[in-house]
């Protein structure tokens, strides 16, 4: 699998947990508007998300993915910085 593909993969993955699809959630985090997309997550869904924010080592463990490095990448190359 490539990396767009795996990328693309990744995208829907995250956007069907969430609650919402793949373009929408790459806007979102490219504009920095993740908070449209929390407000669309049920109530279990977020809950869960917050527990993993709050929790230090947690959001280290998943932010130094080779998924969420890729996806790191990947939105700064296409603007997602500011």
């Amino acid at each position: 699998m490539n990396k767009n593909n795996s990328f693309d993969d990744l995208l829907k993955r995250a956007g069907k947990s969430m609650g919402t699809s793949p373009d929408e959630l790459q806007n979102a985090a490219k504009n920095g508007n993740l908070g449209d997309i929390f407000k669309k997550m049920d109530k279990k869904t977020l809950s869960q998300v917050e527990k993993i924010l709050k929790n230090k080592d947690e959001t280290e463990k998943i932010l130094s993915s080779p998924q969420a490095q890729e996806l790191l990448k990947k939105l700064k190359k296409n603007g997602g910085s500011k």
